[in-house]
This record gives C-alpha cells, structure tokens and sequence, in this order.
C-alpha cells in the first residue's frame, strides 16, 4: 500500500529508523543525513510517500519538495523537487517506484503544482526509466551531469 505521509498522524520520530535504514540500504555512504530527511519529511511545502507492507514496515519512500516560497518567481512556485527516491533492496524491480510516483503527483497537483524536476542515475538504468515512463511529458533534459552519486540526467516534468 502507497499512502502521502502525514506528520500529525505519524511523528517523524515514529518512522527515523526505517527511513534512515532504507536510505544507508540504497545509497551507502553517499546517504542524506538524518537531519537533512527530517527536514525533508516536515518541511511545509514538503509531499513525501511511503510505501507500507502489510506488516507496517516501511518498504521505501520519496519525496518532493516545493522549490519556492512567497519570494519565489512563479516558475519556483509551480515547481517541486523530488529530493529522494528509495526502495528496499528486496522490494526493487516491482514497479513501486511508479506507484509512489503516481501517489505523490496527484497530491502535488492538487497543492498547486504544475511541474516536477528531479535527477535520475545513469548507470544503474534509473534515467533511461524516467525517459520511458514520462515520455511526451518531459519537457526538458539535461546531462549527463556529475554527482557524489555518479553521472545523473536532469528532467523536468509536466504534471
């Protein structure tokens, strides 16, 4: 089950150690801080998905920050950011990226955004993905670009 995470009912405290363990699962050491996801899971013009197993554990997550505040052009304010996307290890290859994906656009479509920007790896294939699934949506792209992460292509999407 995809559900938008809501801080009120679910405490950031509540959900840390399995978003730490999946982020570390996915990304080694080039892992956010668990400072930087909390940030990223409260701040205000955050929309974060979870993916819950039936047992409630926590099988991965992404998140799309809004880019501008009041001061922002309008372009920033029609905009959010996918901060991060992982999955359990176990869980890959399943199309829950999608069903997160899915989950989260209509929330940020129904806050007011328009578009969606985000980095996507090269190598493991993830670019290649985003190119299949968008499609005509895509309405710019860039790269391959260098990171901490290895070469990653940027897009910006149509919602």
């Amino acid at each position: 089950m995809a559900r938008i995470y809501d801080p009120q009912a679910c405490p950031w405290q509540s959900i840390a150690h399995q978003i730490m363990e999946i982020e570390r699962e996915g990304f080694g050491r080039g892992a956010f801080s668990k400072q930087y996801l909390k940030w990223a899971f409260l701040e205000p013009t955050s929309t974060a998905g979870l993916l819950i197993g039936d047992d409630d554990r926590i099988g991965g997550f992404t998140v799309a920050a809004g880019m501008g505040g009041i001061a922002a052009n309008r372009r920033e304010r029609e905009t959010a950011y996918i901060v991060d996307t992982v999955i359990r290890r176990e869980l890959r290859g399943r199309a829950l990226v999608g069903l997160l994906m899915q989950m989260v656009e209509r929330e940020l479509k129904e806050r007011g955004f328009r578009f969606l920007e985000r980095h996507a790896a090269i190598a493991n294939g993830y670019a290649d993905s985003i190119r299949r699934h968008y499609g005509p949506r895509i309405i710019r792209e860039a790269g391959p670009q260098p990171s901490e992460w290895g070469e990653q292509m940027f897009f910006r999407i149509r919602l």
